[in-house]
């Protein structure tokens, strides 16, 4: 008891693990007695439970502690940024905090490049003036000026995986056409360049949401990504300024008319050519119609005209593919309902291998109704725990109705969910801890279950529902999925 008391407010952390252990051996005497004896006392087994409560509630208590320190932290990390830069407007605001920062080399899309500061908030990002040494101690610390304040949810990061662009390098555009053209970040390293990445993933606008922006059809299995952006003129449309995405189906069109912002999408399959116009003109012919749309003073023509191009000849292998696919079924069928050649038995030919045609690992409704047949309907009200940061979760939970709020462990908001989602995909594949705060939203929300256990020995027996179940999950996963 001595112990515990010498000093309180440097040992509060230690209390947890102190009581811990104070019930082990209590535990262990509790049980040393009851076999000497063959009874158990119920007052011993009371304090057990007591002590427990209590270790669990001294145990929120000091992660509470810890999230107000964490938050104090990042305020003031924010305030003394604040002080280094000038601005029209403060930096502070109620939920802001700094995600990364560094000094990064940023390419322009005229091919200008310069070092400056790069922040990163969970809302914004900040572009400086590199902060300079100065006589004046007062101002020694302040940066010139700022190149640029980006809402994070303007911001798309174009060309993931670095097909068409320096693997060290990461690209930027900003869907509205009214916020400048696009640039590149360039790093020293990959992992650095990695880590930018996955934090821009986890706070930029999401693929998800783009294609709801934009009215692109979404599929778990269609892995759309922005490819290029492109800022030109649209003239045919009497339009100065306008914005083009290339996603890896759609060719997207966004610009400004009288104060609204207007998007056309055209699916890449109605293409049928497109050809440099010009020295910095684009002409674009579509299925089905007479004219075709022309674009001028593009600014990356040769990289847009690249990505097309890629996109053309990987949609027409894809063709050559299922055109082969089909014929190679169409010879096994006629192959499988001719007569059994001479020498063969009947009995041989009926324990040869069946041909089937290839079936994509994509499930399908039946498929779902299957997948979920056995699942546990579970309500929630608002705000009521579903999971918790700690939890070594192994249920998989999709929303039925209604939507649920998802938390990183920092207690910040990361996600709102709705009907059709599922969440608890990462630790469901690896039994970790769940790492995310998951409570059900304003007006409550339904949701099916169904745990790891269950659904292995469901499909034991159906090893092509199998795959397609876990190809889904790791598709899920590597989009980011909760």
């Amino acid at each position: 008891m001595n112990n515990l008391l010498v000093i309180p407010v440097q040992r509060v952390c230690k209390y947890e693990l102190l009581l811990k252990n104070v019930l082990s051996q209590h535990f262990k005497s509790i049980q040393a007695a009851a076999a000497e004896t063959n009874t158990l006392d119920n007052k011993d087994a009371d304090v057990c439970i007591a002590l427990q409560c209590q270790i669990e509630t001294l145990s929120s208590i000091i992660q509470r502690i810890d999230r107000k320190r964490a938050e104090a932290d990042r305020w003031d990390k924010v305030c003394r940024l604040e002080q280094r830069l000038t601005l029209n407007e403060p930096l502070r605001k109620k939920g802001r905090f700094i995600v990364l920062e560094g000094q990064l080399t940023i390419q322009e899309v005229d091919g200008t490049s310069f070092e400056c500061s790069v922040v990163l908030f969970n809302d914004l990002l900040v572009r400086a003036a590199t902060p300079t040494k100065r006589s004046d101690k007062a101002t020694a610390d302040r940066i010139a000026r700022i190149f640029a304040l980006l809402p994070v949810m303007q911001l798309v990061v174009v060309d993931p995986e670095s097909r068409f662009s320096d693997a060290r390098s990461l690209l930027l555009a900003n869907t509205d056409p009214r916020y400048g053209d696009g640039f590149r970040m360039v790093f020293a390293t990959e992992s650095e360049r990695t880590q930018w990445y996955q934090s821009f993933v986890r706070y930029s606008l999401s693929m998800k949401q783009l294609c709801c922006d934009w009215g692109i059809p979404w599929a778990d299995f269609t892995n759309e990504q922005v490819l290029c952006a492109e800022r030109c003129c649209w003239k045919q449309a009497y339009v100065a300024e306008c914005r083009i995405l290339i996603t890896s189906n759609h060719f997207c069109i966004c610009w400004e008319a009288f104060g609204s912002t207007e998007r056309e999408t055209l699916p890449l399959s109605t293409i049928t050519s497109f050809r440099r116009q010009g020295a910095d003109g684009l002409d674009i012919a579509i299925e089905g119609w007479k004219g075709s749309y022309q674009f001028t003073s593009l600014q990356t023509l040769d990289n847009t005209l690249t990505v097309l191009e890629a996109l053309r000849k990987s949609r027409a292998a894809s063709k050559a593919a299922a055109a082969a696919a089909a014929t190679t079924t169409t010879t096994a069928t006629a192959t499988a309902t001719s007569p059994v050649p001479l020498g063969v038995s009947p009995d041989d030919a009926l324990d040869a291998p069946a041909c089937t045609d290839l079936d994509p690992l994509i499930l399908d409704e039946a498929d779902q109704l299957e997948l979920w047949r056995d699942g546990d309907t579970l309500s929630f009200v608002h705000e009521e725990v579903i999971l918790l940061p700690e939890t070594r979760n192994i249920s998989l939970y999709q929303i039925l109705t209604g939507n649920v709020t998802v938390q990183d462990s920092d207690g910040h908001q990361v996600a709102l969910l709705a009907e059709g989602d599922i969440f608890g995909v990462r630790s469901f594949l690896d039994g970790r801890k769940a790492g995310i705060t998951v409570t059900g939203g304003g007006a409550g929300v339904t949701v099916i279950a169904i745990n790891r256990p269950s659904i292995l020995e469901q499909l034991t027996d159906n090893p092509r529902l199998l795959a397609k179940f876990m190809a889904m999950l790791g598709c899920k996963a590597a989009l980011g999925a909760l």
